[in-house]
């Protein structure tokens, strides 16, 4: 084996298991929230020692990250020519994430860890903006469209497309629904007509 096929093997060795690791650490946050994940608890359920995990992340909140981005990466829609259209698959395809066992407690461990820990809040804020980031692009493309008014407010329409969804998850304890979708296209139908102040 030559020296570059000897190094491209060290890679992708090097990516699967990190892939192994935070899938590992996405385990073990869905069953039992932010305080399961412990470094001797994922080296364990990973198979790998302490100090590989160290190697790859220094700290928990870049951890913690990397296991949100592995297993729930930012949604995109195409553009369909329609707000409303891009905007009932945008939350279609949100709350199929929402769906996922263990999400519900994940997501209330993580509001509270915010509260309590700025480096988890940082970490949580950062995450939280890519993947409002999906749905902000359809806000702006409606604009572009004429679809939505060109002073539509992004920041409030943006805030209450994703608000629904997580407090019926969170507070209610029910993944949303087509009712939820309808709901959140009827308050954002009465916003874009509300210029901003």
């Amino acid at each position: 084996m030559t020296r570059v096929s000897t190094r491209r093997s060290g890679r992708a060795k090097g990516v699967e298991r990190e892939r192994t690791i935070v899938s590992a650490a996405f385990e073990l946050l869905t069953e039992g929230g932010l305080a399961a994940l412990t470094t001797s608890a994922l080296a364990a359920r990973a198979g790998v020692s302490k100090a590989t995990v160290y190697q790859i992340w220094s700290n928990k909140t870049d951890l913690l990250v990397g296991a949100l981005d592995h297993a729930y990466q930012q949604i995109s829609v195409e553009d369909m020519g329609d707000f409303e259209a891009e905007l009932r698959a945008f939350l279609g395809k949100r709350y199929a994430q929402y769906a996922s066992p263990g999400w519900d407690r994940l997501l209330a461990s993580l509001v509270g860890a915010s509260a309590e820990d700025p480096l988890v809040e940082k970490a949580f804020r950062e995450w939280v903006a890519k993947q409002v980031g999906g749905h902000r692009v359809i806000i702006e493309r409606a604009i572009a469209r004429g679809q939505l008014p060109a002073d539509a407010d992004v920041d409030t329409i943006s805030s209450f497309i994703a608000a629904p969804g997580v407090y019926r998850l969170v507070w209610e304890g029910m993944v949303p629904d087509e009712t939820i979708i309808d709901a959140t296209l009827c308050t954002v139908r009465a916003l874009a007509r509300t210029p901003k102040s």
